[in-house]
């Protein structure tokens, strides 16, 4: 992808619903869920303590995974890479 036609926002859109997307995956292999009982337990909140702390780990992983998929720079022109504090 050329810089010059690159959507910034389309980007982070992209990476923002591919995160949704990979959690709920990973969730549902890791804790041997069926999509339906995923949805069954956001809608009732009734988890176990092994079950939250394996979701946390899921949640900071996957988000670290894409914060270091932007601020490396992949697929976003120089002007959107985060210079490292």
């Amino acid at each position: 992808m050329n810089n010059l036609s690159f959507n910034p926002l389309q980007h982070i859109h992209y990476q923002l619903m591919e995160l949704q997307q990979t959690v709920k995956q990973r969730i549902c292999e890791e804790c041997n869920w069926s999509l339906p009982t995923y949805y069954r337990k956001v809608k009732n909140g009734e988890i176990s303590n092994a079950e939250k702390e394996k979701i946390i780990v899921i949640v900071y992983d996957q988000l670290r995974n894409t914060w270091d998929h932007c601020s490396n720079g992949n697929d976003l022109p120089p002007a959107a890479v985060v210079a490292p504090l």
